[in-house]
């Protein structure tokens, strides 16, 4: 492999680039060999070698002067397009690609440079077009400074020229790419965001976009994942900036409590108000769209992150038309399935290490489940209906208690045993934020259903900790359906006996050591 690199690269360097045959070949001998690549240099492969390629497949390329001109063939020029974009897979030998002068020569080939109003000549696709709009996504993923320089060039304006113009119909791939580009261009950027938004009112084509490749047979899955994560950069940066403001307003402020809590709702509401039309759509695709059998996986997980930045207090309407609760539930079947995916053999995550971590799909699990579980404690906490709702269907009456709470294969078995995790961090405080915002903020409630084994560790960290082990208590407290006295560490049926598991989970958290007991007859 590195031998039939570097003869591309030599032969390459020797050339008549104005033969378009020998190009040609060239080219397509190494894509055939390559395209799927992600990197070339290496003990036979110097950088140098690899840097005569792309500056010599730059310099074939320039706009005006270049020998593409000559070859009167756009298929070649999309050739070479994508040999550079294969060679930028790997960012070293790449640097040319990356200065000013390579993004606008990208650029230039995609259209997106000095847009006129003859967008039907300037935006028309072709091969080129589209190898070079994909070429762009990899030098903005690939050298994150190539972004400032493609704002500089205006590529912003000119992306949202093709995607808001009433005279040019985008086919699949070239909406896929364009919305790749606005992500690319609006990861952290408040500025950028903005001016998609507030300038070219974006949201109203995406809301359009969403529209027509999410219905039944015409659901375009690349299409829809690319606008929704476009929907959670862009209400990321500007609904997070709101929020933030709001926050710096309740330690600055010397407004009464009520007017703060007023004041933050509103300016959500109308940080939100340019994206409250996409609202319905996405919560249409989480409860419509089929739940893979991995779960929490694309379009759905991109759906979830971006409707994790839409305010719930100031958008109940939206959330729960006509009190409408059929979001929540699909989002419990959500995790139901992926929990039943990713946990299928794991009876505790956190010993089964010859296993592996978890999967969704995939993700670790560590890293996919917590935007969903904050997503459910959001809407638990915006409204109160919702968290009376949710609490039926995660925290229910009527679970076994004639074994520990956190022992079995239930829903809410497996998101108590996450509370006591030392190895998935990020899923053990959200589930125990959520079960404890579904408890009313209440530690005596918190404690009465989960378990004080369960829930020692999160009270310990939030400073809620009481002294000592609470007594068994009854389960009607605890929102039981059967009234009989609960373990208080474990939340099973109290038998009187202080058993393996009272051990087993105080130490596990690492804030109570619990001794073992004599026996209490001789």
């Amino acid at each position: 492999m590195p031998k039939e690199i570097m003869d591309f690269f030599n032969e390459w360097k020797t050339l008549d680039v104005l033969d378009r045959q020998a190009v040609d070949g060239c080219l397509s001998s190494f894509l055939a060999h390559h395209g799927n690549a992600t990197s070339f240099i290496g003990a036979e492969v110097p950088l140098s070698a690899k840097q005569a390629a792309v500056d010599g497949l730059i310099q074939a390329l320039a706009y005006e002067k270049g020998a593409w001109k000559s070859w009167d063939d756009d298929a070649t020029t999309a050739k070479a397009l994508q040999t550079l974009r294969v060679l930028s897979r790997e960012s070293l030998g790449c640097s040319s690609l990356f200065t000013r002068a390579g993004v606008e020569l990208i650029m230039t080939h995609a259209n997106l440079r000095s847009p006129t109003p003859d967008v039907n000549h300037i935006f028309a696709e072709s091969p080129r077009v589209l190898e070079a709009i994909k070429c762009m996504c990899n030098v903005l993923l690939h050298s994150p400074p190539s972004r400032t320089i493609a704002k500089d060039l205006e590529a912003p304006r000119a992306i949202a020229l093709i995607l808001t113009s009433k005279e040019v119909v985008l086919s699949t791939d070239y909406t896929f790419l364009l919305y790749r580009l606005v992500f690319l261009l609006t990861v952290s950027d408040v500025a950028t965001a903005r001016e998609f938004v507030d300038d070219y009112h974006l949201t109203n084509v995406m809301s359009a976009a969403l529209a027509t490749n999410s219905q039944g047979a015409g659901f375009h899955e690349g299409v829809v994942s690319e606008i929704l994560k476009v929907v959670y950069n862009l209400m990321h940066d500007l609904i997070g900036q709101k929020r933030d403001h709001m926050h710096s307003l309740d330690s600055s402020t010397t407004l009464e409590e009520g007017k703060i809590e007023q004041a933050r709702v509103d300016g959500l509401r109308e940080a939100g108000q340019p994206f409250k039309q996409l609202l319905p759509l996405i919560i249409a695709i989480v409860t419509k769209y089929p739940i893979p059998s991995s779960g929490l996986v694309p379009p759905l997980s991109h759906a979830v992150h971006a409707l994790m930045n839409f305010p719930v207090e100031s958008h109940k309407d939206l959330w729960f038309p006509g009190g409408d609760t059929g979001v929540l539930d699909r989002l419990v079947d959500i995790l139901d399935a992926t929990l039943s995916a990713s946990l299928n053999g794991y009876e505790d995550p956190d010993e089964d290490h010859k296993m592996g971590s978890p999967k969704v799909g995939q993700i670790p699990i560590d890293e996919a489940l917590p935007p969903l579980l904050l997503l459910l404690t959001s809407l638990a906490k915006g409204d109160s209906a919702a968290r009376d709702h949710l609490r039926r269907r995660l925290m229910p009456a009527d679970i076994d208690r004639s074994k520990p709470i956190d022992k079995g294969s239930s829903l809410t078995a497996r998101l108590i045993r996450f509370m006591t995790s030392v190895t998935l961090t990020n899923v053990r405080e959200c589930v125990c934020d959520l079960l404890y915002v579904l408890s009313n903020e209440n530690a005596q409630t918190f404690v009465q259903y989960v378990g004080y084994g369960n829930a020692a560790g999160f009270l310990y960290q939030r400073g809620l900790m009481t002294s000592g082990i609470p007594s068994a208590g009854s389960s009607q407290s605890a929102g039981v359906s059967e009234d009989r006295p609960l373990n208080p560490i474990t939340g099973e049926y109290d038998t009187g006996l202080f058993n393996e598991e009272w051990h087993k989970l105080l130490n596990k958290t690492g804030v109570i050591k619990a001794m073992p007991q004599m026996d209490r007859h001789p």
